[in-house]
């Protein structure tokens, strides 16, 4: 929308300060609401201060970030494996728990993928 603004408008000026101000609200907007998501979730699951959690989070992720791009990496690295686990393990757990029921959903991905209506493209 900037380059829009500077060359579609004629105002340069428009441009500018539209990208001056979208750097600043990705930087301090979006952040505040994702903190905020986090930490009313926090209150709400387990009844943890938001001031508390906030704090934490301040001091976790300010280090991440201000120990530099390798540092943001590693911990990425790290996040990433621990995320994937744990969808792994909890994909086991609501399959194992709902075993009984495996063959009739199987049997359902198998005639709704392959049917005639499938086949036509449904419709």
């Amino acid at each position: 929308p900037a380059y829009y603004m500077e060359k579609g408008l004629k105002k340069r000026w428009m441009g500018a300060l539209f990208a001056v101000l979208i750097t600043l609200s990705f930087g301090v907007v979006f952040n505040s609401v994702q903190s905020n998501t986090i930490s009313v979730a926090f209150q709400n699951a387990f009844g943890t201060s938001r001031l508390t959690l906030g704090i934490i989070l301040i001091l976790v992720f300010g280090g991440v970030i201000f120990g530099g791009v390798k540092r943001i990496a590693k911990m990425a690295e790290y996040i990433v494996v621990v995320l994937a686990v744990l969808y792994i393990g909890v994909a086991f757990f609501v399959i194992l728990t709902n075993i009984t029921q495996l063959p009739g959903v199987l049997s359902l991905i198998v005639k709704n993928a392959f049917g005639i209506d499938q086949a036509a493209g449904g419709a």
